[in-house]
């Protein structure tokens, strides 16, 4: 059989290390290559992002890069700064804080009418060159942002060629209105006008969760759209953790915190562990990898207690290799949610790659509970300060007793949430659903 030709649009990409960036970069390197070419075009990513407003730097270059990888190609589009970006750049969060709000009204009211809102139309140009030379099987557009979207939607009318929209989360679905005010309540009524024409042209939908897919249910024909969850990069899924025995005891975290996070009972529980065992920042230490990266989330943990300050690292974003380094040093990874939250946290899936001692605060009693449950022996699910104060006295026990705490997974169960295995489920829908097994 001939091999299909796959064209992903993908705003967030590495270097840039993003939930986002990650799930096509799986889709990128693992979808099989006896059945597929595959070719990226994102945006160019600088390497060096610490902040948010680094993301909206100038890129390097002003014409598109081309890289050629094991994987197939990757297309970087070059990115600009609007003027509403450029204020932000100049003057960083100090001034004109109003304008910059009307600004991005405008632009998220008319980001899809005109070309100039769009901050990701060069990935548009950049896509729409290499549909025009060569021919494309399928595209496959990932959002957010959904922008993307209409790209695909226009890009397949133009050129015949299907396009499948992934939806990482959802999109006018996702959105509570008793909590939009009136300016995002406009903004989102005109999104669903948008979201229903694109979406209807598209071949197949798919999605990171299965409430997603219950969510889009309302407007998109349940049978069109299907499930292929993110999971954790397979060549880490062997990865040794090391059992020499550690000096401090180290709880970490990856990635952002979300408002019904309970980050203060869980810092009330801390606080309780350490003035009962008298545990100094030397022995113990909790550390949020990537957290300087949203300073108003870091400002939230420090307002926590100020007797645990000593007690806090926090670090850049980092390289995904690096972030091994940090996690493997780690005795307990923290993961949070909340009672009946229905809600897919990505990182449970890192989580589970690096095979350790989990901490639940706020279990759900749903979808991560259940993922826990399958693969994880060791999980200490806490709802209160007690029984975060009583985890930690208990796992802190078994380090001081061994050095590290015992691996947990349930190791034939991990692989099927690698990105490698859920991407031969996205393989097979494309054969089944897109090609007809042709």
């Amino acid at each position: 059989m001939k091999k299909k030709k796959v064209l992903i649009l993908a705003y967030d990409f590495p270097p840039y290390i993003s939930v986002g960036g990650m799930r096509p970069y799986g889709w990128f390197k693992y979808l099989p290559k006896e059945l597929y070419d595959v070719t990226v075009v994102t945006r160019q990513w600088n390497n060096d992002i610490h902040s948010a407003i680094d993301c909206i730097q100038p890129s390097h270059s002003k014409i598109v890069e081309v890289e050629n990888q094991a994987e197939g190609r990757v297309f970087r589009a070059p990115f600009q700064p609007n003027l509403r970006d450029k204020i932000l750049i100049k003057y960083r969060f100090e001034k004109f804080g109003l304008m910059r709000k009307g600004m991005s009204f405008f632009i998220d009211l008319f980001k899809h009418t005109f070309s100039f809102c769009d901050s990701s139309r060069t990935i548009y140009n950049a896509a729409n060159s290499l549909c025009e030379n060569e021919p494309f099987d399928v595209i496959i557009a990932t959002g957010e942002p959904f922008i993307l979207f209409k790209h695909a939607h226009q890009l397949s009318k133009k050129h015949h060629i299907k396009w499948i929209g992934d939806y990482r989360d959802g999109w006018t679905t996702n959105q509570r209105k008793d909590r939009l005010g009136f300016a995002e309540s406009i903004i989102n009524n005109n999104y669903k006008r948008k979201e229903k024409k694109y979406i209807k042209t598209a071949s197949l939908i798919t999605t990171a969760a299965d409430e997603y897919r219950i969510e889009l249910s309302s407007i998109i024909d349940a049978d069109k759209i299907h499930v292929v969850l993110n999971g954790f990069i397979s060549r880490f899924s062997d990865l040794k953790i090391d059992d020499n025995k550690k000096d401090i005891f180290e709880i970490s975290y990856l990635g952002t915190l979300y408002s019904h996070q309970n980050i203060e009972m869980f810092m009330e529980g801390v606080e309780k562990f350490i003035s009962k065992t008298g545990v100094s920042f030397n022995q113990f230490s909790i550390k949020f990898i990537g957290l300087n990266f949203y300073p108003d989330q870091k400002e939230r943990v420090l307002k926590c207690s100020e007797t645990i300050h000593p007690y806090l690292i926090f670090t850049d974003k980092v390289p995904y290799e690096q972030l091994v380094e940090e996690v493997k040093e780690s005795s307990l990874l923290l993961l949070m949610s909340k009672k009946n939250m229905n809600w897919l946290n990505a990182k449970v899936f890192d989580y589970l790659m690096f095979n350790k001692s989990v901490l639940f605060l706020g279990n759900d009693e749903g979808v991560l509970d259940n993922i826990l449950r399958e693969v994880n022996n060791s999980t200490f699910r806490v709802n209160t300060i007690d029984e975060v104060f009583n985890a930690l006295s208990e796992s802190y026990a078994e380090f001081l007793k061994d050095g590290y705490l015992k691996n947990s997974n349930i190791q034939e169960k991990v692989f099927n949430y690698s990105r490698e295995n859920q991407t031969l489920k996205l393989s097979n829908l494309l054969m089944d659903e897109v090609f007809h097994s042709q």
